[in-house]
């Protein structure tokens, strides 16, 4: 017969065991949480797309403000590891240049470039001829 002492240290052994697998376990879990709530650049690339999208209903000289926000939100999705970043700096590149145009007084070199800048972005937005 076993004595006393002994059955306990077993049982405190078997107690012990089942807590660190049940510790090993759970911090296994908050690891692949942690690593599944990285950053996206969904979130980035969704904000960048609203901002396109408001652009049309916005007064005309605020609609460049709406460019430049998209691209500082195409930006970020590229800094967080945009799988397709030469995309997105395409897309960056003819944001700010629609921004910098002048507001009037364009010329017809400035109204073609602009005019093929929106239709890439449509296309790169998914959102045909929200821009002309």
């Amino acid at each position: 017969m076993m004595a006393a002492g002994t059955t306990r240290e077993l049982w405190l052994r078997s107690i012990s065991g089942v807590v660190l697998i049940v510790l090993m376990i759970g911090a296994l879990v908050a690891f692949a949480q942690s690593r599944s709530a990285a950053p996206s650049s969904s979130g980035d690339l969704a904000a960048a797309k609203a901002a396109w999208e408001q652009g049309p209903s916005a007064l005309s000289y605020e609609t460049s403000m709406y460019f430049r926000r998209a691209a500082a939100d195409l930006t970020e999705t590229i800094a967080d590891g945009a799988s397709d970043a030469t995309v997105y700096r395409m897309a960056v590149r003819q944001l700010e240049q629609l921004a910098s145009l002048p507001q009037t007084s364009d010329t017809g070199s400035e109204k073609f470039e602009a005019r093929r800048d929106l239709l890439a972005l449509n296309r790169f937005f998914d959102t045909k001829g929200l821009y002309g």
